[in-house]
């Protein structure tokens, strides 16, 4: 039996590591960047290459910056009176395309006992820290999973007990029970961020 030549095998299984992909589409990239040697390849290359060696997160609100460049995620023309307050880098972009004008905390996940993630895993310490005399809410938009729900009941309660003063709301529903900000369409995530209510 014919087998593959180990540097092809090897981006195969690289390419099977990544969420969504498979064996066939793992195979079907690897030919294709296999057949065509031209210049995207290597920009392609580089590009991963480069997300290792050139981003960072953020110090402050836990999302992607450049490394030596400053966190446009904190930049001083948001509104400083409200933070945001999501699972993942990702749910920044999603949350931005609504137009809210905060700013934002990455807590880089959500409770969850099972996986041993407790409240020391997340950047809740970093977020309490945050808030001072200027911030009037904080809204916590984590998915609408179990864990999700626990954490922002978790976080209601810590806020609460951290500075009675600061109105502290979470995400209207109409997002599915389970969703992901980054397969909800733009208009339902701005109507559950309209709509949202007090924790």
């Amino acid at each position: 039996m014919i087998s593959l030549p180990d540097t092809l095998q090897s981006l195969i299984d690289s390419f099977k590591k990544l969420p969504g992909i498979g064996t066939k589409t793992a195979e079907r990239l690897a030919y294709y960047i296999a057949e065509n040697t031209n210049e995207s390849n290597y920009n392609f290359s580089k590009n991963i290459i480069n997300v290792k060696d050139k981003l960072s997160i953020c110090t402050i609100c836990f999302f992607y910056i450049e490394k030596e460049n400053i966190c446009n995620a904190c930049n001083s023309k948001r509104d400083e009176s409200k933070i945001c307050v999501v699972q993942r880098p990702k749910d920044v972009i999603a949350i931005d395309k609504t137009g809210f004008p905060g700013l934002y905390h990455v807590l880089g996940g959500v409770l969850s006992p099972l996986d041993q993630i407790g409240p020391e895993d997340l950047n809740i310490n970093e977020l309490l820290k945050r808030l001072n005399d200027d911030i009037r809410e904080v809204i916590i938009a984590t998915d609408t999973s179990l864990e999700g729900d626990a954490t922002s009941i978790y976080l209601a309660d810590k806020l609460e007990r951290y500075n009675s003063k600061i109105i502290v709301s979470k995400l209207a529903r109409g997002i599915p029970l389970g969703g992901q900000f980054d397969y909800i369409d733009e208009m339902t995530l701005a109507k559950a961020f309209t709509e949202r209510t007090k924790i």
